[in-house]
């Protein structure tokens, strides 16, 4: 059952165009940075690891896919796939042969792995490219080094910024961790407009915009909550920097509990959606 839901998932025209998207912008990304630093001082060139599009210096407008727009890109793959079921009435003859439960988890399943893997596979292209083009230890150190030296003397530094601290000791294992997540959080939001898709009468297209919008209203709490905590300090941070996770940002706050707090969040919503699916009666 897995793999015929992987099959649909693949043979969907959302999907051939979101995989499209992505390599795209992938590509354009490289290719614009190696302009940019073409002909250079290599005084002048990042690392390797600063030029891949999660972690791009040089902020190019193209990167939103994987940042921004991520919750509708991810979404558009295959969070409408009950949804098609349904309106084909092809959900009917599967119950017949599966429960219903597990007709929802193994679609849950699918959407999960193609989504997530398909983004991991842009964002890894997009680290092996970098390490063609730039060197692995870049000249050029952005005026970081002597501030994060100072930072790093501090003893009340370490136990709050792990991830900023993992960025400067171990920088290639910094990167591969956020691409990762955010291979995972891609799928995570495609799962979470999936589970949207159980809740009331909605058209696909409420459906791929669900994640963005829920995530958007996140983002628009944690910063009117950063903004009026950012002065309460707990424990050598504030409880401003805690509240803000920076979700789609590569060394957000450096703290991993605030990283994972809106991941658990999210995870939440979709057990209880699903959950709601899986229960629900069609009429």
């Amino acid at each position: 059952m897995l793999k015929l839901e992987i099959k649909k998932i693949l043979h969907k025209k959302e999907y051939l165009y979101v995989m499209i998207l992505m390599f795209s912008a992938v590509i354009i990304d490289f290719l614009v940075n190696c302009y940019n630093f073409y002909g250079n001082k290599l005084s002048s060139v990042y690392s390797a690891n600063e030029m891949m599009i999660l972690n791009n210096i040089s902020r190019q407008p193209i990167r939103i896919i994987f940042t921004v727009a991520l919750p509708i890109v991810a979404s558009i793959v295959a969070s409408d796939m009950y949804f098609t079921d349904k309106k084909k009435q092809i959900n009917t003859y599967i119950i017949t042969r599966i429960n219903r439960r597990s007709y929802i988890k193994t679609q849950a399943l699918a959407i999960f792995l193609v989504v997530s893997v398909s983004a991991f596979a842009a964002l890894l292209l997009s680290l092996l490219l970098c390490l063609i083009a730039f060197p692995l230890n870049g000249l050029n150190p952005f005026g970081l080094i002597v501030e994060r030296l100072i930072q790093m003397e501090d003893s009340s530094y370490e136990p709050y910024n792990v991830l900023e601290r993992l960025s400067f000791c171990h920088p290639y294992i910094n990167i591969m961790f956020f691409t990762i997540m955010r291979a995972l959080i891609a799928g995570m939001f495609a799962l979470l407009s999936y589970g949207i898709s159980f809740i009331g009468k909605l058209n696909k297209y409420v459906v791929f915009l669900a994640a963005f919008f829920i995530y958007n209203v996140v983002e628009f709490i944690e910063a009117i909550m950063d903004s009026y905590f950012m002065h309460i300090g707990i424990a050598n941070t504030t409880l401003g920097q805690l509240v803000c996770s920076g979700l789609l940002q590569v060394n957000p706050s450096g703290n991993l509990l605030t990283y994972f707090k809106d991941i658990i969040f999210y995870c939440f919503i979709i057990f209880v959606t699903v959950s709601v699916g899986i229960k629900k009666e069609e009429v």
